[in-house]
């Protein structure tokens, strides 16, 4: 018995990219060209770093839906909140420890277990993941804490 299949009338194809490289080694301080110059672009990669200035510009512009913002990697990225576009980068890094000194240069401090405690709940919270946090002043960690973490 032949069973007959509707085909559809236009197959939707995969997008196609193409990559154009800009004349700028940096975007520091060329926002707003960089981000004319990206026109319909899906999105930026970014050799260097990517500051606060640039991705605010970038989530002003009436820009591509699904825009994004590629970095080489988590080092170059500069910004104090949550972007408002997508940003990815091209290597991970793997996030082994962090450091912190509750000791500040302009003369307040705080408590070493109370931010030991807030920066390593933040970035489980972020990551998913809990990472040993280690107070560079006092000593204090959350190493016991951290599963498969040695401390000598």
């Amino acid at each position: 018995m032949e069973q007959q299949v509707e085909r559809p009338a236009r197959v939707p194809q995969k997008p196609r990219y193409s990559l154009r490289q800009t004349a700028f080694d940096t975007v520091l301080g060329r926002e707003e060209e960089v981000l004319s110059q990206a026109g319909e672009a899906s999105f930026v990669v970014v050799p260097g770093a990517v500051g606060e200035a640039f991705l605010t510009e970038a989530e002003g512009r009436d820009l591509p839906d699904g825009f994004s913002v590629i970095a080489k990697d988590p080092t170059a990225l500069f910004t104090r909140s949550e972007p408002g576009v997508p940003v990815y980068v091209a290597r991970e890094m793997r996030l082994l420890a962090i450091t912190v000194n509750p000791v500040s240069g302009g003369g307040f401090s705080y408590e070493p277990r109370e931010m030991v405690g807030a920066v390593s709940r933040e970035v489980c919270r972020v990551t998913g993941k809990k990472v040993p946090v280690f107070d560079v002043v006092s000593g204090e960690s959350n190493a016991g804490e951290v599963y498969g973490v040695a401390v000598g």
